[in-house]
């Protein structure tokens, strides 16, 4: 990666705002939960080690962040994460009829890497005061 100089996260951030422009932010919640859950590192995809693509990587989790502007947005997905998140929890098959496959990490490695996103989610909920809200459904 280094001597390529790609920034994991750069090249993910291009793919998912394609997808948001092309298709629509539905199909963007659609693709980029389940890649969110399959991909996210909690250090990084270049994060550790030295040189210059380490310091440029960033979280998934800052890239899907600065992605979500509005409150709608933050519901849409978050929505979409928990269905991908008790897709992988009912231990369905490795192929689902949304043809990606389901992590093959375990839960607390799952867990760990998504600290990140599951804290903006919490902050962002509980300070606009939609957390009860969201749960309550």
């Amino acid at each position: 990666m280094e001597a390529a100089k790609v920034v994991v996260s750069d090249e993910v951030a291009q793919l998912w705002t394609r997808v948001r422009d092309h298709a629509g932010f539905p199909a963007f919640a659609e693709q980029a939960a389940p890649q969110l859950i399959r991909w996210e590192s909690r250090y990084g995809w270049t994060r550790t080690g030295f040189g210059q693509v380490a310091r440029k990587e960033s979280s998934l989790a800052s890239v899907l962040a600065s992605m979500l502007q509005v409150g709608d947005a933050w519901m849409t997905f978050a929505d979409r994460y928990l269905e991908v998140l008790d897709h992988v929890a009912s231990g369905a098959s490795a192929t689902s009829s949304r043809s990606w496959r389901s992590p093959s990490r375990s839960r607390s490695e799952r867990t760990e890497a998504l600290v990140e996103w599951n804290l903006l989610l919490l902050d962002r909920f509980i300070a606009r005061g939609q957390l009860h809200a969201t749960y309550a459904r």
